[in-house]
């Protein structure tokens, strides 16, 4: 995979402390490299271990307890009056974005901006991030997925409803992401007739069989019956993987949306952290029990 040099050069990167310690330079007046790419703005997230204040600007230790352990220091050139970060409140962790240079045969960081982190979970995204980036450069995107025509006014349903490309992807996902999309490569929604006895296919299970019940199409039936095998997530079912279940109905993604919109208004489901994922309210929990 070929990149823009220059784009690469100009973009802000994510780094651990690692990395920048095992970048290098060929001169003082080039560009560091990290794994062949040069590199120009970095940004990282790190433990303050210990801050030194001087007349015109503070060192700040740092370390980012990655799987090879290691320690940087970063230098701030402060402004009159300004505080900077105390690593004695705690012992914080710090964003900082600057550039690399280096100091006595040693790799170090000239900080352009510094912040102390609140969000913890800014701590866990970095290292996704510099991952990512490192992974990017070395494999290239991930590959392209076909997403079928669905016309202008595509809903949310509708999108979900796509087909992988046939190619392995390059990294392997995480198991809950398996589960959830496998099965949708094979599965073909699509907007052309289908014969009505195909579609009326029994999707019945004895723990829906149930007269509150009874006057649901089967395909109303069997989402709320994909949707009960994720009670207990709270993030409830995704459309991907009800969809996946009730493919076998040989039903077009507009009368799956229907069955939606019709299961929400009766009040049978309800969407939790977005649009596409859905639980089961009271009314339809009570009336899938044994």
């Amino acid at each position: 995979m070929v990149f823009n040099s220059e784009a690469i050069l100009r973009a802000l990167r994510p780094v651990t402390i690692r990395q920048m310690l095992d970048a290098k330079q060929l001169h003082s007046l080039a560009h560091f490299t990290i794994d062949g790419y040069e590199i120009d703005t970095i940004t990282t997230v790190a433990h303050v271990l210990e801050v030194e204040i001087h007349d015109s600007y503070v060192d700040y230790h740092l370390e980012d307890g990655g799987t090879s352990p290691g320690q940087i220091t970063a230098r701030h050139f402060h402004e009159e009056n300004q505080v900077p970060i105390d690593a004695d409140e705690g012992l914080p962790y710090a964003r900082i974005i600057g550039q690399l240079e280096s100091r006595f045969e040693n790799n170090c960081v000239k900080v352009k901006h510094i912040r102390k982190v609140i969000d913890p979970h800014e701590v866990y995204f970095h290292f996704l991030e510099a991952l990512v980036a490192t992974r990017y450069l070395e494999i290239g995107p991930p590959p392209p997925i076909e997403v079928r025509h669905l016309g202008d006014g595509a809903s949310v349903l509708e999108q979900e409803l796509i087909t992988e490309s046939s190619s392995p992807p390059s990294v392997a996902p995480l198991t809950q992401d398996v589960d959830l999309a496998q099965g949708v490569n094979d599965m073909d929604i699509d907007d052309s007739d289908h014969d009505d006895g195909e579609r009326a296919g029994d999707c019945s299970n004895p723990s829906i069989r149930n007269d509150d019940l009874v006057h649901l199409t089967a395909l109303q039936r069997g989402i709320i019956e994909q949707i009960r095998k994720y009670e207990q997530s709270p993030d409830g079912a995704g459309v991907r993987a009800i969809a996946r279940g009730v493919r076998h109905l040989n039903v077009t993604a507009q009368e799956v949306e229907q069955a939606f919109d019709l299961l929400t208004d009766k009040a049978y489901i309800v969407t939790t952290i977005d649009l596409s994922h859905y639980k089961l309210t009271k009314k339809s929990a009570a009336s899938t029990d044994p």
